[in-house]
């Protein structure tokens, strides 16, 4: 049963992004804005927290006070590929580093619409690899992300694959922006439940990272890609998001291709929940959950 919290935190959320947020306004207001709202939300960093270079990008360590593996979690940051950022995202990823007990590398890709598809899927590619290049083999490397970084974990996967490089131990993808048609039933069941992103926004933004003709591409939406092979997943999404569909019908197909995939539907949570770790008891247990599951994947 959801929490008290979790009705609290739902019912503010709609009216303050009902009041404070516009989909139409400029790039650069909306980024502001996201940076603005994210801080808004009391969390605790953990861990220590280091700026580095990799493979040209910018980038940062969080390594937790207590290591429990030797691995490493290349993570990718949600903001439907043109807001946010590896600051955004780093007090969700540093409790997520302490309760998996394995440090995180996340990498500031390039955002649209300044950086069109496969500008930030380049990037992530780059980063997979200078891990592999540097003492992480991949039976060492988990990857996930949250929102459009969920989807951008799937489509590395697909395309690392592609490229013959070996693929990571296991992913892990909270609230995934799967498909950019926006064919799933809760683009339209949910519309009146979201509390977080709404449909103009996520029309729009799908627009800024890749002409619409390309929204069927697998690596654009992985969706529509072949998923035999890939690695155990763990997706976790709240029953209020219209993004909900993408994630019921990717781990559907990814079954039928024999895919080691979790699905967890949580009920009454919102886009990204896991960012109020520390407020929403919901946010706490999907976070513990994430820490076993990656600390199962690194240690079989």
């Amino acid at each position: 049963m959801p929490s008290f919290r979790s009705h609290v935190v739902y019912w503010v959320t709609k009216a303050v992004v009902k009041i404070f947020y516009n989909p139409q306004w400029p790039i650069e207001r909306l980024r502001k804005q996201f940076i603005i709202s994210i801080k808004l939300i009391p969390q605790r960093k953990a861990g220590t927290v280091k700026y580095d270079t990799i493979a040209g990008i910018k980038s940062l360590w969080i390594t937790p006070d207590v290591l429990k593996t030797d691995g490493v979690v290349l993570y990718f940051h949600g903001g439907g590929y043109a807001v946010c950022s590896i600051d955004t995202h780093t007090k969700m990823c540093s409790i997520m580093a302490r309760e998996s007990g394995t440090k995180f590398l996340l990498v500031d890709y390039r955002l649209a619409p300044e950086n069109v598809y496969p500008a930030c899927l380049d990037d992530a590619l780059s980063a997979y690899q200078w891990l592999l290049n540097n003492g992480y083999p991949a039976d060492k490397i988990l990857i996930g992300g949250d929102s459009a970084g969920g989807g951008l974990t799937v489509s590395a996967i697909l395309a690392a694959r592609e490229r013959g490089l070996p693929l990571p131990k296991a992913a892990f993808c909270l609230s995934p922006w799967l498909d950019l048609t926006s064919s799933g039933t809760s683009y339209q069941t949910n519309r009146g439940k979201e509390a977080y992103i709404d449909y103009e926004s996520i029309r729009r933004w799908s627009e800024f990272y890749a002409k619409k003709e390309l929204h069927e591409m697998p690596f654009v939406s992985p969706l529509f890609g072949d998923l035999k092979g890939l690695p155990p997943m763990l997706l976790q999404v709240g029953n209020t998001e219209i993004l909900q569909s993408d994630s019921e019908n990717f781990a559907e197909k990814a079954k039928k291709a024999g895919v080691d995939i979790t699905l967890e539907v949580w009920p009454n949570m919102i886009h990204v929940w896991q960012m109020w770790t520390g407020i929403l008891p919901e946010a706490n247990q999907a976070i513990v959950r994430i820490g076993e599951f990656v600390r199962e994947k690194l240690k079989s």
